[in-house]
């Protein structure tokens, strides 16, 4: 009997684990069959090849020294000098130097996905200035190497070791590397990663943020600089517009070098040692982060019906136009001007270093500006010449001023004091050498959108300013000069100014492509709160960063929620009942924008993916592919389409997987990777188109053999918004 109950014990044991297991197997087999690509993508499937006649142009070593190669050139080129006192930069051969600064160890390569992570370089900052003939200081680098501690740009934890310390266990090392104290300090965010305007829950404090230089970053120059360091040089290793809190410390150089991915490295290095830098910032650096127009509208925030919080958040851009040099110098433009509204601003206190600025180890001087018309665009030309004593290379914005007219102010029409609409980047110029910069634009390039009356595109009569200018604020200098302004923080030049005369009010209404009728698409998505306009400055001057109201903001109140002070609005009964919708309705679609009509499939066009190899993406051929694929294969193809695409036999497509990353090629589920560029802010502040074009072509080499990138906008210090402005 006891033999009996055992056995069927078992027997029941043994069909329990039966069940679990099979009922195991079809969970994993659905969750297999549903991320089938991804699974591929980590165990190994690498991805398409034979698609359409495309070829490599470089055996594999051939293109990884293409890649080092450029990689070098954009930092060179891209890294901005920002101090140079008594030409402590560059450094003499031999020098004898000690780096400082976690991230002078953990140096900050580039983003992983989106913008965000730090990839670790090949290279270190040690091996690079090493190679240069510099003699780089063991104690103090081995003492970084064995802390344990390291900067990670997915965390926020200010990792920084004090002064004290470093001092205390490295003293005795630094007069026998003296020459020069290298400080390196970095940040990382990205994409879903914006850094925070506090630092208090990361080992700060609330006065600090993450965009400024910690008390304990701070500590480390004071102490460099008090140590007797012939020179103390800052680089700052970010992407980030760092605020300028560090001007009065006895720094003697400071550079902008961000993200130098894999082997860029060597860039900064050849910089210290000579290669003379001609990068220009594509940020505007202020002593105070929270003076930009967006920050009035950058705190956490919930919507609140009758009263209680709801999951909504809400983000109010009321900076409109008004972002970056937009806001900066159009607002001092006014207050030089004397207009009504500009509030309490003061230029020389506000900016440190304007957008485009860039110093050199030369000098370079602008002369025979011209500009010419020619049928329906502006010819624009200004020779530079190299008035130094090195070799260098200089980058020429062109900006043009349209008309600020009554019809402006009265329908809410903003322009800015300057645009910036063309540019230009000289070769290596020798001393005393010039080089002659010619761009053309379109005169339609000059319009304003009309949103009030027009519902399009303006170009109004009167006169628009054109000027060549190293960076926006000597553009606007040089206008206000050709006014007869003299108040200027700065200096203005009249031979580099230029206007055009607009005869006539002349109307945009259609699509200049298309011929599709302009209209306000996203009138809907307008709010009730305040929008900036240059009408009226001194609205952002009540804002309290401290309570997150008036000004700007959106906050009509606020509330704790898990210990951070959050600006609340109540929502309307509008917009709750919009969120409430589901399906096509929450959509905002137009009824007639829904297509019923019986899908096609398997038909028998006869056409191949190959075949489509150049066509333009509206071409009827993809439809055409489409028609010819079964049912089964397009749902597969939308239905599991995360980071690949499927396999369509109908038209003898191959499976792919489908990578991305500003800096190259990366895939965060499989272990493969590209080679991975300079940041796309290091290639921007290079001002030299040739050098994206040449990073897209060898970021296609690699897609050759692995299977794209994107590029972001800073809307303001800690954010990364892809937002066109």
């Amino acid at each position: 009997m006891n033999t009996f109950h055992r056995e069927k014990t078992n027997l029941i044991f043994l069909n329990v684990c039966f069940a679990l297991l099979l009922a195991l197997i079809i969970v994993l087999n659905c969750v297999a069959v549903y991320w089938s690509g991804a699974l591929e993508s980590y165990f190994g499937f690498i991805g398409a090849s034979g698609i359409g006649p495309y070829e490599s142009d470089y055996t594999d070593e051939e293109l990884l020294q293409a890649e080092i190669d450029l990689a070098t050139d954009i930092v060179e080129d891209g890294t901005v000098l920002l101090e140079n006192e008594n030409n402590a930069l560059p450094l003499s051969a031999n020098d004898r130097v000690t780096l400082f600064g976690i991230v002078s160890y953990s140096w900050v390569g580039t983003s992983s996905y989106g913008s965000a992570g730090s990839a670790s370089t090949n290279v270190s900052l040690k091996e690079a200035l090493e190679g240069q003939g510099f003699a780089v200081n063991d104690t103090v680098w081995n003492y970084y190497e064995d802390s344990g501690v390291r900067y990670v740009g997915t965390s926020y934890d200010l990792v920084e070791i004090g002064w004290d310390q470093v001092n205390g266990a490295t003293a005795s090392s630094f007069s026998s590397y003296n020459d020069a104290a290298i400080l390196v300090f970095g940040r990382v965010g990205g994409e879903g990663e914006d850094l925070p305007t506090s630092t208090e829950q990361y080992g700060g404090s609330s006065s600090e943020d993450m965009a400024q230089l910690s008390s304990t970053e701070l500590g480390l120059i004071r102490g460099a600089v008090q140590a007797g360091f012939e020179k103390v040089i800052v680089i700052f290793n970010t992407a980030f517009a760092m605020e300028v809190n560090w001007q009065e410390l006895g720094v003697d150089a400071a550079l902008v070098c961000p993200g130098t991915g894999n082997y860029g490295i060597y860039g900064i290095a050849n910089v210290l040692s000579g290669t003379n830098p001609s990068g220009h910032l594509v940020d505007t650096y202020v002593y105070d982060n929270f003076s930009s127009p967006a920050v009035q509208n950058m705190s956490v925030t919930r919507y609140t019906q009758n009263g209680s919080t709801v999951i909504d958040s809400y983000v109010h851009y009321a900076e409109g136009i008004y972002v970056g040099y937009k806001y900066y110098e159009t607002r001092y433009e006014d207050a030089v001007m004397g207009t009504d509204g500009v509030g309490d601003y003061d230029y020389a206190e506000t900016v440190a270093y304007p957008f485009g600025y860039g110093l050199s180890y030369t000098t370079f001087a602008y002369s025979d500006f011209s500009v010419e018309r020619d049928d329906d665009r502006l010819i624009v030309r200004v020779t530079v010449e190299n008035t130094g004593s090195v070799p260098g290379k200089d980058a020429v914005g062109i900006y043009f001023q349209a008309p600020f007219t009554e019809y402006d102010r009265e329908n809410g029409i903003e322009k800015a004091s300057v645009n910036l609409v063309k540019f230009g980047k000289t070769g290596e110029i020798a001393p005393g050498g010039s080089e002659e910069i010619a761009v053309a634009f379109s005169i339609a390039d000059m319009k304003s959108w009309d949103s009030a009356q027009t519902q399009g595109y303006i170009l109004e009569q009167g006169d628009y300013y054109i000027t060549a200018a190293p960076d926006a604020h000597a553009a606007v200098n040089n206008i206000l000069a050709q006014k007869g302004y003299t108040n200027l923080v700065g200096e203005g030049d009249t031979d580099l100014v230029d206007t055009y005369t607009q005869d006539a009010l002349e109307t945009f209404t259609e699509d200049d492509a298309t011929g599709t009728a302009l209209t306000n698409r996203f009138a809907f998505a307008e709010s009730d709160g305040i929008y900036l306009s240059r009408t009226d400055w001194s609205v952002m001057d009540s804002w309290d960063p401290d309570t997150l109201l008036g000004g700007l903001s959106y906050n009509t109140g606020t509330t704790v929620i898990d210990g951070v002070l959050t600006g609340t609005h109540e929502m309307s009964a509008d917009l709750a009942s919009k969120l409430a919708r589901t399906g096509w309705e929450r959509s905002e679609r137009p009824a007639d924008a829904r297509d019923d009509s019986e899908p096609l499939f398997e038909q028998p066009t006869g056409l191949l993916m190959a075949d489509a190899v150049g066509a333009a993406y509206d071409d009827d051929i993809w439809l055409q592919l489409a028609s010819t694929c079964t049912f089964a294969e397009l749902h597969g193809m939308f239905n599991r389409a995360g980071y690949n695409t499927r396999t369509l036999e109908s038209i003898n497509k191959p499976a792919t997987s489908d990578v991305d990353g500003p800096p190259g090629l990366a895939s965060f589920i499989a272990s493969w990777t590209g080679f991975s560029f300079p940041s796309e802010t290091s290639v921007a502040q290079t001002w030299n188109r040739d050098y994206a074009e040449q990073m897209g072509e060898l970021v296609a080499e690699d897609a050759l053999r692995l299977c794209s990138a994107a590029g972001t906008i800073l809307r303001a210090r800690w954010s990364i918004h892809t937002r066109t402005t």
